[in-house]
């Protein structure tokens, strides 16, 4: 039997820069969008973050010389991978759902998600 698909929106494969903080520890670190979607965004980051989780992110859009932040939740995390050096944490797909994003900001996010997209190609 077939996965159940729980999910509301389209997700787009888009990679672009982004920084990850956690208000908690202050703590940033650099990851990569690996889709993005009107409900939310998946980063590909060196760092294991909990379920529950909030964090500030900030996502560079380089053909548009501008930046997005907003705040969004952990909902599911995947390791992709073994840790680079013993102290460091493995490569990790981190899913999450906005909490607070400008709509405009998110219109943005989303057409830049489209032009940036590979040629019909939308993950499931």
């Amino acid at each position: 039997m077939g996965r159940r698909e729980k999910r509301k929106f389209e997700r787009l494969r888009t990679r672009a820069l982004t920084w990850i903080k956690d208000p908690k520890t202050g703590k940033v670190v650099r990851g990569l969008t690996n889709d993005i979607s009107a409900g939310g965004v998946c980063v590909v980051v060196d760092k294991v973050y909990q379920p529950g989780t909030e964090l500030e992110l900030e996502i560079e859009l380089s053909d548009l010389r501008r930046s997005v932040k907003f705040v969004a939740r952990v909902v599911r995390t995947e390791q992709l991978g073994e840790a680079r050096k013993r102290d460091e944490d493995p490569p990790m797909k981190t899913g999450l759902v906005y909490i607070r994003l400008d709509p405009k900001d998110q219109s943005l996010l989303m057409q830049y998600a489209h032009v940036n997209a590979p040629p019909s190609e939308s993950t499931p």
